[in-house]
């Protein structure tokens, strides 16, 4: 049986995204590609994307979509890890800041910022893991980076805690983001939970909990793969076309209602079944990326 799909896992606080991982890996069978999309640190929870079977190589879709997530800090407090699994020490007198002025904060936020990674992060330095480094005692160079904030709504205050909601792109570190929000209002704060509430159009709501996955059939747990590039503009395949992708073969996009301006599109079948992903060539052929039609028919 030929699994391909992706489960929205709401993954549960401690454990790892490849964790998440190895225990969809039992539920298949034998030799069956998992992945995850969007990598989550133990303390958080929320929507990890997991794609099962030939789906695997739709991962870096989703990678790309804006990510929502719910940060609970708490002022006065620093960290080497910028959350609460870290060494976590107290500001002498810290400054006390009021709900007021962190609403007024917040707009400086939003947009194309930069921003410095953590030390404890999956970054690369030299080849070799930032956070590595640091649990040996070592601090490395970690450059600036521009990410995308989208949106910043504080939704509790109660000091020295509050919570917020960013919508973001690719890339952001929310504890690091948090930081930065304290840190312009002189004082300092770590993370002290983090939920990830959706991925793109992927929800929170629809998401299936560890449970129902160990417990059900696994097929059952999945979306169509096609969810994954749901941002494509798509097209449908006729008889003859679906036979050119058999072998390989480019095809002729000149009756196709396809702006120039997509060079990559999803290829459905009659029955709405995703078929590839097509990049175009020319002005008049598209090419294959990601071809599903030998593995399918």
């Amino acid at each position: 049986m030929l699994l391909i799909g992706v489960a929205v896992v709401n993954k549960p606080k401690g454990l790892t995204s490849r964790d998440i991982v190895n225990r969809i890996v039992r539920r298949c069978p034998r030799k069956t590609k998992v992945g995850h999309a969007g990598t989550l640190d133990p303390m958080a929870t929320g929507v990890l994307l997991v794609a099962v079977g030939p789906a695997t190589k739709l991962i870096q879709y989703p990678q790309r979509q804006r990510k929502t997530y719910i940060g609970s800090f708490r002022l006065g407090l620093t960290s080497d890890t910028e959350d609460i699994t870290g060494e976590v020490i107290a500001l002498d007198e810290p400054v006390v800041i009021s709900k007021s002025q962190l609403e007024k904060a917040l707009p400086q936020f939003i947009g194309e910022i930069e921003q410095t990674p953590p030390q404890y992060s999956a970054i690369k330095v030299d080849g070799q893991r930032a956070y590595k480094a640091a649990r040996a005692g070592k601090s490395v160079d970690i450059k600036a980076r521009p990410v995308q904030i989208e949106s910043l709504r504080l939704l509790q205050f109660d000091y020295p805690d509050f919570q917020i909601e960013i919508k973001c792109g690719k890339g952001t570190y929310v504890r690091t983001l948090g930081r930065d929000i304290a840190k312009v209002l002189g004082s300092d704060v770590v993370m002290t939970e983090l939920q990830r509430t959706a991925i793109g159009e992927f929800s929170i709501d629809s998401a299936v909990s560890l449970d129902q996955i160990q417990q059900t059939d696994i097929e059952s747990c999945l979306l169509d793969a096609k969810s994954l590039v749901a941002g494509l503009p798509t097209t449908t395949l006729n008889e003859s076309e679906i036979e050119r992708l058999r072998h390989g073969k480019r095809l002729c996009c000149s009756a196709w209602e396809t702006p120039e301006s997509d060079s990559e599109i999803a290829a459905l079948n009659q029955e709405g079944k995703l078929l590839a992903i097509l990049e175009r060539k020319s002005n008049a052929e598209f090419g294959t990326k990601i071809n599903y039609v030998p593995q399918l028919f």
